[in-house]
């Protein structure tokens, strides 16, 4: 009996920098790291220590506070500089930086209100809020669309970070769908006293929500009690105010949680190799796809196996991967980007057929809700974890 071992093995053209690699890299249309407003790790400068930043634009994007629940930051002129963090290097020595300044970001602390209290009550400033406060769900992908959910208190919330144009004039979105409610609500919707100017609409039914002033630079968004669901739409304008007249309808962002088509159409097939079968092991090679659409830096950290016999892979810079056609032979290994944008996962376990992947900022569990071999849901199974 001869016990069979896989190697993966990277197969490169040419090698380029990793620097170029990690920064050329398509992460898709989100991606979770600890975003700071500087090159430092000091507290005063993070932004988020669970950020997930969703691309609303070419040129915008929007960072969520997966521990506190609270959009952390928006802006315009480019995604995100991972210069010099472990997604460019292989060590990095600074987090995730916005790809350009801010227009504007919250301070730390929960992004709704346990009645009318916004006060943070972590002891240590770290990790998520009190599950009967606010617990992060996980989100979903539709296409290029994210739609994160969560509870506030018994209440269920799927919001959607978009960007509306109206005219020249630009704006920040978040759409919210909530579930019946029998309390009122608190929503922070802006706090920075930095420079700078952001008008704050909302797009709603008469009665479902109203606007207002705190202090000198900060609006909270009123919600009362429900006996129904209820939609709308925070706006903050950019510069120029624009016209909220197009907004007809608000979308029922459900919708957006039943799977969304494939990002991929087409799978990356590979030749393996066998190793020689002179003793009592043998090591098989599985060849990585190094040439992939993404530009996929492929540093393979966490590896399980289906009962069918496929593979499941994760890398350092937030994939995963699906491997089938390991036979006896090894002659063609098909190979499908499942997931991607999760913070640095470092481990992997597939359990009753669901793939667990360890992240930095929590246990993720992906859900493929229509079959087509991607992941759709990225559920938070365990987040109760400290970044640093």
């Amino acid at each position: 009996m001869t016990l069979r071992l896989f190697l993966l093995v990277l197969l490169l053209a040419q090698d380029p920098k990793p620097a170029d690699r990690g920064a050329d890299m398509d992460y898709g249309p989100f991606l979770t790291t600890t975003l700071s407003r500087t090159k430092s790790e000091k507290d005063a400068d993070i932004l988020a220590y669970k950020a997930v930043t969703v691309k609303v634009a070419k040129d915008a994007a929007m960072a969520y506070d997966t521990d506190l629940l609270r959009l952390a930051g928006a802006w315009t002129g480019g995604f995100l500089d991972l210069s010099f963090t472990h997604l460019t290097t292989s060590k990095g020595l600074f987090p995730s930086r916005p790809g350009a300044a801010p227009k504007f970001a919250t301070k730390a602390g929960p992004g709704w209100a346990k009645g009318d209290d916004f006060r943070d009550p972590r002891a240590t400033g770290r990790g998520p809020l009190p599950r009967d406060w606010a617990q992060y769900k996980g989100l979903y992908v539709d296409g290029d669309q994210v739609v994160l959910s969560y509870t506030v208190g018994s209440v269920p919330v799927l919001e959607q970070p978009g960007l509306l144009e109206s005219g020249s004039a630009r704006a920040f979105t978040r759409t919210f769908n909530l579930g019946p409610c029998e309390v009122p609500l608190k929503l922070l919707v802006f706090d920075d006293d930095s420079p700078g100017h952001v008008d704050v609409g909302l797009a709603a039914a008469p009665g479902v929500a109203r606007l207002e002033t705190s202090g000198k630079s900060t609006i909270v968004l009123d919600i009362p009690p429900h006996p129904a669901p209820v939609r709308f739409m925070v706006v903050l304008w950019i510069g120029a105010k624009g016209d909220l007249s197009g907004v007809k309808q608000l979308p029922d962002l459900a919708a957006h949680c039943k799977g969304g088509p494939a990002r991929s159409v087409e799978p990356l097939v590979t030749k393996g190799a066998l190793g020689k079968d002179e003793g009592p092991l043998a090591i098989d090679t599985l060849t990585l796809p190094e040439a992939n659409p993404w530009k996929s830096w492929m540093r393979t950290t966490g590896l399980d196996f289906f009962p069918d016999g496929r593979a499941a892979l994760s890398t350092w810079s937030g994939d995963v991967w699906i491997c089938s056609g390991i036979d006896a032979t090894l002659e063609k290994l098909t190979w499908k980007r499942y997931a991607s944008g999760l913070y640095e996962p470092l481990g992997l376990k597939i359990v009753d057929g669901l793939v667990y992947v360890l992240g930095r900022d929590q246990i993720t569990r992906l859900r493929d809700l229509n079959n087509d071999g991607e992941a759709d849901f990225y559920e938070s199974f365990c987040n109760l974890g400290v970044t640093m």
